[in-house]
């Protein structure tokens, strides 16, 4: 492979660093982002697959492909690696002041100045020097500085770079364990432990770079990993179950909203096979004067649904909320201590069980249309109407003194009238 002779400045190799940094932030990022580009469910996370990656980025690649340099997906990155590589004489140089900087940090490390120490390792990476021991110290520090810090996950992507460039780095190994764990991965973490080890037998200097010490505390987080699978186990059978529980009792909810044929707005999917489709927030009902929702539901005990309702007053425009209301008690029972006492704004007490008219409104072409709904009927009756549309899963009784009704209505027959504008 020909070689790029050209000598870079200062400011050419500082500008080349930053963007070799930048696109390594990203590229890391999106692997770290675990996601597919459409939106689906988010893919367990597979530190074998996210290192498989990793190698195929020109930072770790040990050996530079001349066709990837000429239209490869990190061909400009590879020409830049080229050109740093061959503007120097002396790589000895950029390895001086890659230790430079990484003494540097460790000052500010031993201060707590954790983020200054942060700056001073990621411009000791960016001078990119030769030496693959020191670029993994480089990034071991920084993941030591990163958790400290708190940024769990930045120090995870260190240590995976860290290892990536030495894999006898035991600090790196511990920290990258201890990132897992903290994060919640306990069988990635289980992976992180063994994959290390294996690397080390496949070198066969396991005894060396792992004394007693060191596989104990090994051990120790191996073991800790293993409670976490345990709890994530348990954790998800328990979701298991109560999303097999949930999805039955949404099933029974729609078949009880089949039998009565009742009509909501909006639709509801109450097919047999929509129970996936409906969510509980399809009927949930959001009021002020609701300390949190209320929606529908079914009394196993009983075997018919509860409701929420509310009593809208047109004449003088007020509303009363009433909850847990059976389907199949009359609105003589339901109603009873409502228009006992007077409502606040009710000052003569006109709205009385003995002076109101109660009415539905209908879901037809005439929007001023509404129907009568007498005292010894029950919501399950009126409900099932099939003019009579359940909006936001809250049903609406109109309720009407006997003269403002008389005045304003025109009667239709069969029950239903029409308001007068």
């Amino acid at each position: 492979m020909k070689t790029n002779s050209k000598i870079l400045t200062d400011e050419e190799r500082t500008a080349m660093a930053q963007k070799m940094d930048d696109e390594l932030d990203k590229f890391m990022d999106q692997l770290a982002a675990n996601r597919t580009t459409s939106g689906e469910t988010q893919r367990p996370f597979d530190f074998d697959e996210w290192c498989k990656k990793i190698d195929q980025h020109p930072a770790f690649m040990t050996k530079l492909d001349e066709s990837a340099m000429i239209d490869g997906e990190y061909a400009e990155t590879l020409q830049a690696l080229q050109a740093m590589k061959y503007s120097t004489e002396d790589d000895e140089d950029l390895c001086h002041t890659a230790i430079q900087h990484k003494g540097e940090g460790n000052k500010h490390f031993k201060l707590k100045k954790y983020r200054w120490a942060v700056d001073c390792y990621t411009n000791g990476i960016k001078v990119c020097c030769d030496d693959r021991k020191i670029n993994s110290v480089l990034f071991s520090n920084r993941a030591a500085a990163q958790k400290h810090l708190g940024n769990l996950r930045s120090s995870l992507k260190d240590c995976v770079f860290a290892r990536k460039f030495d894999h006898t780095n035991v600090k790196a190994i511990l920290r990258g364990a201890e990132c897992l764990l903290d994060l919640g991965y306990g069988k990635q973490c289980i992976e992180w432990i063994n994959s290390s080890l294996a690397a080390a037998q496949g070198e066969k200097k396991e005894a060396a770079i792992f004394d007693e010490k060191t596989l104990s505390t090994l051990e120790d987080l191996q073991n800790k990993a293993k409670r976490l699978v345990l709890a994530e186990e348990l954790n998800s059978r328990q979701k298991r179950m109560h999303s097999a529980k949930d999805s039955r009792r949404k099933q029974d909810l729609l078949e009880a909203f089949r039998e009565r044929k009742l009509r909501f707005q909006p639709k509801l999917q109450t097919g047999e096979n929509d129970g996936e489709l409906f969510e509980w927030s399809d009927l949930e009902v959001q009021l002020n004067q609701l300390d949190k929702p209320a929606r529908t539901y079914i009394d196993e005990q009983k075997n018919e649904l509860i409701w929420p309702l509310l009593l809208q007053y047109p004449e003088v425009a007020q509303t009363d909320y009433i909850s847990d209301c059976s389907e199949s008690t009359p609105f003589s029972q339901l109603l009873f201590d409502v228009f006992s006492v007077p409502a606040p704004w009710d000052n003569l007490h006109e709205f009385r069980m003995d002076n109101v008219r109660l009415f539905v409104a209908l879901d037809v072409f005439d929007e001023d249309e509404i129907m009568e709904v007498h005292f010894e009927q029950c919501l399950k009756e009126i409900l099932s109407h099939p003019d009579v549309v359940i909006v936001q899963g809250l049903p609406v009784i109109q309720v009407y003194t006997k003269k403002h009704i008389k005045e304003q209505v025109i009667s239709l027959g069969e029950g239903k009238m029409r308001i007068k504008r």
